[in-house]
């Protein structure tokens, strides 16, 4: 096994082009103005001892505060905003301060058992592993460590079984056995003890419709892959290789996500998505492209990226759709033809909707994007996503100069120190032909361009991925694309503010 997850992936990046004014435009909109603006986000749960102290309600506002605190970090981080950058990290170090005498962090009502509190930690504490990539501080592993040691929950019911995730990285940082064998003893207990839920091991080998919320399935299928990548026992992975394909044989729609209005819903042309799934979706299909080094994985994050994730929020990133559908052409506060939540102004285009989860996911999807563009382990580096920008980690380093996927001509000039390095760079599966000039000789190796010699600063690599307009026929009519952009027709439309 290649294992990419023992390695901090990026640590410093200046982006440009389309990038740059993405993020940009997010910290201009609902990312860097959440706080401002509407519960829960304007109540700094996380620094609350009581949920009295904040008038909260449960443990819900401290998920969707923690799915923001999660993108704004990254974000703040790859657009270089050192005032956004300063202020998030400030309110993680604040949160992490909450603390008791055993470890555990946060509101102490978060402690009840049975009620799934503490998956509330799973969700925040990637924030705070992010923060030991980029700076190395290792109080941020020791804080999620001894909050993991604290021994408040066994972390076997429900969601709070995804906190398995931090504790194997932490473990693949710090090589504390404690939270591997945790880790280990929460998912053999969730899989005896788990009912009606379908995230357990053996239901992730099944092969009929998911009767499931999709966000639970999405972080659970993951896990046993994560157990896999620190015990070598292949029945994990094939647990969550399977339980993707569960989703792909009974919900994949066409434009590439699943259809999921809460639950999942199915295959036909009315199906719908949630924008929550979009984030969690391509978060566990990234761990399987790291564990597995399988880039097939990666081609459909690449295209949810380009297609579904921009097309949820709009121009200026400040309202966006709980829901939303590939042939959707209304969006009213009354158009929500799924048979979730039906009448209710789910696929309007508005920032506050309720629940607030999407509100706060919604700031994650793009920065982790970026986050995986390019990944390195003990053997070889590799370029994932063709994002303009310029990318160093270690003493190496590449400017990436492209409009892919616009444009079909990606530049990669190495910037680093002269030096033999390994060089990996993802062709897509969709790819029928594409041609490079390089210093080096070049071989496929699934679906990786291997480029491998001596690497001397500014020379310059040509990769040209190429791709052809086609239309592809569906169960219910005909999807067109030119990988790995889907086109949509072009409706005249009046838009009105209320």
């Amino acid at each position: 096994m290649r294992n990419l997850l023992r390695t901090p992936t990026l640590m410093k990046v200046k982006l440009t082009s389309w990038a740059q004014n993405y993020l940009d435009t997010m910290l201009e909109g609902l990312t860097g103005n959440l706080p401002k603006l509407f519960y829960p986000f304007n109540t700094n749960c996380w620094l609350n001892k009581s949920f009295q102290d904040g008038g909260l309600e449960g443990w819900w506002p401290y998920e969707q505060v923690a799915y923001w605190l999660d993108g704004y970090l990254k974000c703040a981080y790859f657009a270089n905003n050192e005032y956004h950058l300063k202020k998030a990290k400030e309110m993680i170090d604040n949160a992490l301060e909450v603390c008791d005498e055993s470890g555990f962090i946060g509101a102490q009502e978060l402690k009840a058992q049975g009620q799934g509190n503490q998956w509330v930690h799973a969700v925040f504490f990637r924030a705070v592993l992010f923060l030991y990539e980029i700076t190395e501080d290792s109080k941020y592993l020791n804080k999620i460590t001894n909050h993991y040691l604290s021994h408040t929950s066994d972390y076997a019911s429900w969601r709070e079984s995804v906190n398995i995730e931090n504790m194997i990285m932490c473990y693949l940082y710090n090589n504390d056995e404690r939270l591997k064998n945790l880790a280990l003893d929460a998912y053999q207990k969730h899989c005896k003890i788990a009912t009606n839920q379908e995230t357990k091991m053996q239901d992730f080998l099944l092969s009929k419709p998911i009767k499931l919320h999709a966000v639970t399935y999405n972080e659970m299928v993951k896990i046993p892959a994560l157990l896999y990548a620190v015990t070598n026992d292949k029945n994990y992975l094939n647990a969550s290789i399977k339980g993707l394909k569960r989703i792909e044989k009974n919900h994949m729609l066409p434009i590439g996500i699943h259809s999921c209005c809460e639950n999942f819903a199915g295959q036909d042309a009315l199906a719908g998505i949630e924008t929550c799934d979009i984030s969690d979706y391509c978060w566990t299909l990234g761990y399987m492209a790291q564990i597995t080094g399988d880039a097939k994985y990666l081609d459909k994050i690449e295209k949810i990226m380009y297609n579904i994730a921009p097309g949820v929020v709009d121009q200026d990133f400040k309202s966006l759709q709980y829901f939303s559908a590939p042939n959707q052409v209304i969006s009213t506060h009354y158009s929500n033809h799924t048979q979730s939540f039906t009448q209710t102004p789910r696929m309007a285009y508005q920032a506050n909707h309720y629940p607030e989860c999407c509100s706060g996911n919604v700031n994650r999807s793009m920065p982790n994007f970026i986050y995986r563009a390019l990944m390195k382990d003990d053997e070889a580096y590799y370029i994932n996503f063709y994002i303009p920008g310029h990318y160093e980690v270690d003493n190496i380093a590449f400017d990436i100069v492209t409009n892919y996927p616009y444009d079909e001509k990606i530049e990669i000039i190495y910037q680093g120190t002269n030096q033999v390095l390994n060089l990996n760079l993802r062709i897509p599966h969709w790819c029928k032909n594409f041609t490079y000039h390089s210093n080096h000789q070049g071989k496929i190796v699934n679906h990786r361009l291997n480029l491998k010699g001596l690497f001397e600063k500014g020379e310059k690599i040509v990769l040209t991925i190429k791709s052809e307009v086609e239309v592809k026929k569906t169960s219910e009519g005909f999807l067109v694309t030119k990988e790995p952009l889907i086109f949509t027709l072009d409706i005249e439309y009046q838009k009105t503010i209320d």
